[in-house]
């Protein structure tokens, strides 16, 4: 079936949108070939022009390069925030968590009270006890991004690995609704805004302050509505952040 084009936005960003989702999921790495502008034009049944927009929109971006005798390829210098949703999608589409070359050291997994936007994105009392688990995402040596997730303490009863300093190898979503037996709904709320960096999240990075970074909240519901996790996340500088408005999420 052939991709399809909806009309409410342009049509070379959706298709910019399209390709650029198979490369934030890990399904095209860094030196993949990307679709010919030719390609791009049979595929999605457009004219030349707006497929030449589409790759030129994704050049723009730093995710693709032109390579002699190749054509279109993913950077290899693409600097990609993958967000919780975006790591949900990863999953569906590759089975893995990381892409080639990425992976994360959790930093923390304790009990800790509830601030004020975690209480109110879990629907708990402010200080009530949740668990915090809080990581940071390299590639080779160089840290990428952090995140840090948040569950109330009734979904760490049954789900205790959420308070191990180790990785959940099917990620914490999944590992969450096996234990829970709670599966995420379609409606998660993906919300992005910028600001300074503390100087704890500037060592993070070993980046000197002031420093700016993106800040993408990420809660995600079950099927009946009640709150079931709640993911803070930084992108280091220079990465490209990408929304999505589709149904899914996860959270590592």
């Amino acid at each position: 079936m052939s991709p399809e084009i909806e009309r409410s936005q342009a049509p070379y960003a959706q298709v910019a949108a399209q390709i650029r989702e198979r490369i934030v999921s890990g399904e095209l790495g860094p030196g993949d070939r990307v679709p010919s502008v030719r390609e791009v034009a049979s595929t999605w049944h457009i004219a030349r022009a707006t497929a030449e927009k589409a790759l030129g929109l994704l050049r723009s971006q730093g995710l693709i390069t032109t390579r002699v005798g190749a054509g279109a390829v993913v950077s290899s210098d693409a600097l990609i925030y993958r967000s919780a949703e975006d790591r949900h999608r990863q999953v569906a589409r590759t089975g893995l968590i990381y892409t080639q070359g990425e992976y994360a050291k959790i930093l923390s997994a304790e009990h800790v009270p509830a601030p004020q936007d975690v209480a109110h994105a879990l629907d708990v009392e402010l200080g009530e006890p949740v668990v915090r688990r809080h990581r940071v995402t390299y590639r080779g040596d160089e840290p990428q991004s952090s995140s840090t997730s948040w569950f109330t303490a009734e979904v760490a009863q049954v789900a205790p690995l959420l308070l191990v300093r180790d990785r959940i190898r099917q990620g914490t979503a999944h590992y969450v609704e096996e234990c829970t037996g709670r599966t995420l709904g379609s409606e998660p709320l993906h919300e992005v805004l910028s600001r300074l960096a503390s100087s704890d999240e500037a060592d993070e990075f070993g980046l000197p302050m002031p420093l700016a970074v993106l800040e993408s909240r990420h809660t995600a519901w079950d099927t009946v509505g009640k709150p079931l996790t709640y993911e803070v996340g930084l992108a280091r500088p220079g990465h490209v952040m990408t929304l999505s408005n589709r149904s899914e999420s996860e959270s590592r």
